[in-house]
Formats: C-alpha cells, structure tokens, sequence
C-alpha cells in the first residue's frame, strides 16, 4: 500500500494552533528551531497533545511511523521523566511512551509500562537529534525505534496495543528538572517497518498564509457578497474577515495575500501538505454548514480543490486538514486555500488561516514564498482533524 501521511507539524505560525490542548504554557521560540526559524519547548508542568487524521484506509497491524527532532537544553531529570505517549484517541492507555531516566537513558515502555528498550545517554545538550519510530498496534506487535538513523530499538511480542482505537499523542514535562525543545514532526503508514520508509530528509515549507492587506477576491470568486471590511482580510482571532451576501455561493475566495500561495516552483511532488483554518459562524445560523477548501491552482486558472464541511460552532476553533497527493501542489503549481457559502446570507468569519508543506531536502529552489522548496513524495489520503 502507498504511504499516507496523517499529520506534519512545524511551528512557523509562532503560535500553538497544532495542539488539540495544553497544560501549562508550551513556548515557541526562535532559539533553538530547526524549521521555519521556529520550535516549541517545553518544560515543567507542561503537555502539548497532538491528533493524527485517520483516513479509514489504515488496519490495525499496519506499521505506523513516527518522525521528529528534539534538543535537550538539560537531559538529567530528578527522577523518571515521561517525554511522548502516543496512546488510542479515546482511552487513557498508552500504546507506548518515551521516558528519559536519571542517568540520561532514553527507555521506552509498552501498553503494560513494562521496560521493551534502554538507550545509554543517546543525546548532546543544546544539538538536535533525530528519533524515529515504527510499531504495529497489536498486543503482540513490533516496535523499532532509530536515534539519528542507527537502530537502537528491535523488538516483536510487545503489548503495543493500549486501545484498538486511531493513535493519538502528547508531548509531556513533568516538574523533574529538565528542558527541551522540539520540532519537525510527522507521522506515517503503510511502511514495511524499515528506516527506509521515512523521508530521507526531511523539509518543512510555510506558513503560506493570508494577512489583512488584501480583501480582494483571488481566483475564481464567491458568486455574491463581499467581505464586510475592504482591508480586512481574515487575519487572526481578533480581527475576522467576516464574509457575507445574499444567496449560496458556489465559488470559493481564495486566500492569497494579494498574491499566490507559493511555492509555485520545485522540482517533483510533495509528501504531504496542510491547512489550518481558524473560523467560527454567527450565533443566529450555527447549524448552517459552509466549507473550508483546500487543493491547489496550475496557472493560469485550473483549480484541483476538496471542500470540508466546517462543523458548526460559534466560538472560533481550529480545523487541521491534511493531505498527501490529492489535489497536491506539482511543479509550478500554487497552493490554494478558501471557502465556501451556504444559502441564506449567513456569515463566515474567519481569523488566522495558512498552510504548509512537507517535502524532502533535494534541491534548493530560490524565490519562494515562505521557504525553500525541495522533494520528491509518495502516498495518497485525505482527512480532517
């Protein structure tokens, strides 16, 4: 089966709009980052929990793959530390968990906190480091984890199974005296548990995002209405773009920052790519469904695009949509981001939106909006999370 790509997530909206929640105060700084000029840090007290988009396509069984980096700015706790659960997305069971003990070991443990593997002090102060990760969700399933490419962890016959249900995750700190910042993170299937599954090297483009300069409909435009403010282009939680008019609009605005969304140059595909809308609708029509709108444009005007029912709700929140393959941006494409209007003249209003994109670190592309471009990808899912 192809590779999908359920979630990818790099910090460079300076926000924490990639957490489902939080305790505590996770940071995002600009030192240390190892992509975008961003990374989030944690330390004591805090969690920063993580969805994955479940396409239906996935069996239990199949390898899941995790990929990230981490750098300790103090790896020697007081006592036990808890670092990553991945656990099912309903029971408060792990599948397994990353811990780093009080000699700097990493050790990972299974659904039974039973002990499946140690890392003798793996990691240098204040230097990233890359940890990878392939399972089988099963009670008696494989787990293979690499720190910088090398194979540390293999083992099969372990209790990986803590819920049948989709995995989800969180990053933890406790009060134990250690400190550390992570970044460039995603998440795979459909592998054959080998490293060689995993992008090579990895690169995270964005945020193409809107900004509130421009009002102006891109592309092919809402069939009526207007946004309520000329210059007020949907922006952030305080200063919506507030789209309204009269019938249903079958088109779409399309979020440009007066511009295209970049890339719109690099050699090959994308792995995956994402959009992140934060939006919420009047009070008076929360039960009227419009739509964000997530594909790209192949200039001058083609537009490949899926629409997402945007679940009713009057407070604003965050939808996260990822996709690998369909509708991806190609080879001087763009990447289109927008929306659409059900019947009736009711509003929309939207704050902070942009997308980002995860390909592999081949070839520099000068010029881009937002990064530079590299990559060859695989895979095909779609889904919302």
């Amino acid at each position: 089966m192809p590779l999908m790509f359920h979630n990818f997530i790099a910090h460079g909206t300076q926000g924490l709009y990639e957490a489902t929640q939080v305790s505590g105060a996770p940071t995002i700084v600009s030192d240390p980052a190892k992509f975008l000029g961003y990374a989030c840090q944690m330390d004591a007290g805090e969690e920063f929990w993580f969805s994955d988009v479940d396409s239906g396509e996935v069996s239990q069984g199949d390898w899941l793959g995790y990929d990230f980096w981490i750098n300790f700015q103090d790896k020697v706790p007081s006592s036990l530390e808890t670092l990553l659960s991945v656990h099912g997305s309903v029971a408060s069971t792990d599948d397994w968990n990353l811990r780093i003990d009080t000699d700097s070991d990493l050790e990972v443990y299974d659904s039974t906190q039973t002990l499946l593997g140690t890392v003798t002090d793996p990691f240098t102060v204040d230097d990233w480091h890359r940890i990878q990760i392939q399972y089988q969700q099963l009670a008696s399933g494989a787990f293979k984890m690499w720190v910088d490419k090398q194979l540390v962890v293999d083992e099969t016959g372990k209790d990986l199974a803590g819920s049948a249900d989709w995995p989800t995750g969180a990053w933890y700190l406790n009060n134990r005296g250690i400190q550390f910042t992570w970044d460039g993170f995603y998440h795979l299937s459909g592998g054959s548990g080998n490293l060689s599954d995993f992008i090579d090297d990895p690169d995270f483009l964005g945020p193409f995002q809107n900004t509130a300069e421009d009002a102006t409909d891109q592309g092919t435009p809402l069939d009526t209405g207007a946004w309520n403010d000329t210059g007020e282009m949907p922006f952030n939680d305080s200063n919506v773009g507030i789209y309204t008019g009269g019938s249903a609009k079958a088109g779409h605005t399309r979020f440009d920052e007066g511009a295209r969304l970049g890339p719109g140059a690099f050699p090959g595909t994308v792995y995956a790519y994402k959009g992140i809308f934060r939006s919420r609708k009047p009070a008076t029509v929360a039960a009227t469904v419009h739509n964000h709108r997530l594909g790209s444009l192949s200039p001058p005007s083609t537009e490949n695009y899926t629409d997402y029912p945007h679940t009713p709700n009057t407070s604003i929140s965050t939808t996260r949509i990822v996709r690998s393959s369909q509708d991806a941006p190609a080879d001087g494409d763009y990447l289109l981001m927008g929306m659409t209007i059900d019947a009736g003249g009711e509003g929309f209003e939207v704050g902070e939106v942009c997308g980002f994109i995860l390909t592999d670190a081949v070839v520099a592309v000068e010029g881009m909006l937002g990064g530079v471009g590299r990559g060859v990808g695989r895979g095909v899912m779609e889904g919302v999370g």
